[in-house]
């Protein structure tokens, strides 16, 4: 039978062991603070990271890339030698409208500059210029702006829009919200990014960074399966006099300690709050209900042989809104969120697709068999090629399918944050 535990005179707790709890820790430790503990939920620390091998290599369930390479983080694994010698990109290959029908570059080109110097303007704004509230409205406008003033065929009209579409999809993958209606123009420019190159992978997957800031630690300091119930964050000393943390954990077990550092998920948060006590000040409530997450999913799928040649990518062209209206009860209708598939650094058999808005929830209904059967549909719908396989059953034992929802687990409970319509209110 388990015996609880009270554990005193700790100088900071730390609240989580995904990435940003290791690196609290790390460098308080490095620092000199070395009387810690680092509690997390799960049974390993990682948080919304996690690499599992699959087929001849890894995949990652949840965080990927490292998005520029000019950071602290990145100089640790590429001093490690976790960094994949290639770099990954989006967006590539055929656009395929139906059937087979490849969109022409000229068409695709047209449109993805429209967006990029659309979005380029939209990340320089101040919250004081004159646009509309929502990024999607923001965009639809630009676009109708340029569609107004081409001479076209209505064919490639059509397809333009269509094209639009998908990159509607994409951001909505991108920006981890439910529709760009939600996701404020006003403040969509405050995501910095960090320089160097883009779409960085790890050889091995992000878990090695995981498990290398772990091993930094010294043993004891970081205790899993240890879920927090309650943080008391102003209890008075009875020796001292002083206001202390005190932390109560699921399994019964209390900590004492002068600061504690919660960096759980946004996601989590706003379903937890009642664990602080007293309850934080309106003032941060407020904050974070101006932070949105939202559901975000990814499909890798393996075969035998790599049946897409030397494509770079299989892009889904389609009006969304049409599409749903078509499969509306359907259990294909997930579907009309994905974007398409791109290969697999390091994997030449693997193709991964992921899907956002309303369809990364839809599809959490249904078997990773149903699942895999829904992508054959699609990809062979949209490339025209009947001869498509279903994925294979990989050798390691893990599923020839992996459906990845690392986001919404009872301690993780969200994907990338982003900034909400509700920012624009305060």
């Amino acid at each position: 039978m388990y015996e609880s535990q009270v554990i005193d005179d700790l100088e900071v707790v730390v609240i989580g062991a995904g990435i940003a709890g290791l690196a609290a820790a790390t460098t308080l430790h490095g620092s000199g603070v070395k009387n810690i503990a680092i509690l997390e939920a799960q049974p390993e620390p990682g948080g919304r990271i996690k690499s599992v091998q699959f087929g001849s290599g890894f995949v990652d369930l949840g965080a990927q890339w490292f998005h520029g390479t000019k950071n602290d983080l990145c100089q640790i694994a590429k001093e490690n030698g976790f960094l994949h010698s290639t770099n990954s990109f989006e967006g590539l290959g055929n656009y395929y409208s139906s059937g087979g029908k490849v969109v022409s570059a000229k068409v695709v080109d047209n449109v993805s500059n429209v967006i990029a110097e659309a979005l380029s303007k939209l990340e320089n704004i101040t919250s004081e210029d004159d646009i509309p509230d929502s990024v999607g409205e923001y965009l639809t406008n630009e676009f109708e702006t340029y569609i107004n003033k081409i001479c076209d065929t209505e064919e490639n009209i059509k397809l333009k829009r269509q094209v639009f579409d998908w990159h509607l999809r994409f951001q909505v993958i991108d920006n981890a919200c439910t529709d760009l209606w939600t996701l404020s123009a006003k403040y969509f420019g405050k995501y910095q990014f960090c320089g160097g190159d883009d779409y960085v992978n790890l050889k091995c997957g992000f878990s090695k960074v995981i498990d290398h800031l772990a091993s930094e630690l010294p043993p004891g300091i970081l205790r899993t399966s240890c879920p927090v119930k309650v943080i008391k964050w102003k209890k008075r000393d009875s020796h001292s006099s002083k206001d202390i943390c005190e932390i109560v954990t699921e399994n019964g077990d209390i900590f004492h300690c002068e600061h504690v550092m919660v960096t759980c998920s946004v996601g989590f948060l706003k379903e937890n709050w009642s664990m602080f006590d007293p309850p934080l000040p309106l003032s941060y409530l407020k904050g974070f209900n101006c932070i949105g997450f939202d559901t975000l999913n990814k499909v890798y799928l393996e075969y035998d042989e790599c049946w897409w040649g030397s494509l770079e990518g299989i892009q889904f062209v389609w009006d969304s809104a049409k599409r749903k209206k078509m499969l509306e009860g359907d259990d294909t209708l997930w579907t009309c969120d994905l974007t398409g598939f791109d290969p697999v650094v390091g994997l030449p058999n693997v193709l991964v697709g992921w899907v956002g808005g309303e369809g990364a929830v839809l599809m959490e209904a249904f078997s990773a068999d149903l699942i895999g059967q829904h992508c054959t549909q699609v990809l062979r719908e949209i490339t025209g090629n009947t001869e498509i396989p279903i994925p294979k059953r990989c050798t390691s034992m893990h599923p020839y399918f992996l459906l990845v929802r690392p986001y919404t687990g009872p301690a993780t409970l969200q994907h990338t944050g982003h900034l909400s319509l509700e920012r624009n209110k305060l």
